[in-house]
């Protein structure tokens, strides 16, 4: 599947979507995409002509997803292991650098932020954030190193 298959299917589920540069690094301006999805039309514009730039959905109520995003993966399993119980089941893609996110259904009654490093190993992404979805292709530096590959599903 193209990516502008992929972004309209994220669309059709309901998530509000925005291209990134391969930094991860919005594409455009994503500040009206945390209030209001993208048009089909805006989405067919942004990924036409074979685009490769990374889908991002944009976390929190407008989206209804909240996502946890394991850095470290054997700090952030063994952390968060005290507040998700290990046999849940949750849709989960896992990262160029080897980690994870956790796709959980945004509470309807209670506001999630982002929070980088509540639970040491892994960030929370809510209201205010994004995550990067599978298949996009990434490519960065994080401490140092360079960074590179898909985010797949697990």
């Amino acid at each position: 599947m193209s990516l502008l298959e992929e972004a309209l299917e994220y669309h059709k589920m309901g998530f509000s979507i925005f291209p990134c540069n391969i930094d991860k690094t919005p594409a455009t301006k994503w500040l009206p995409y945390q209030t209001e999805r993208a048009s089909k039309e805006q989405i067919i514009e942004w990924w036409k002509n074979g685009s490769t730039s990374p889908i991002a959905i944009v976390t929190g109520k407008l989206s209804g997803v909240v996502v946890v995003d394991i850095d470290d993966v054997d700090v952030g399993f063994v952390n968060l292991a005290n507040y998700i119980p290990a046999n849940i089941e949750t849709p989960m893609a896992q990262t160029p650098t080897g980690g994870y996110h956790l796709y959980f259904k945004c509470p309807e009654t209670e506001l999630v932020r982002n929070n980088a490093k509540a639970v040491a190993g892994c960030d929370f992404r809510g209201n205010g954030g994004y995550v990067i979805a599978a298949p996009s292709y990434c490519m960065y530096e994080k401490g140092g190193k360079q960074i590179e590959g898909h985010y797949t599903w697990v």
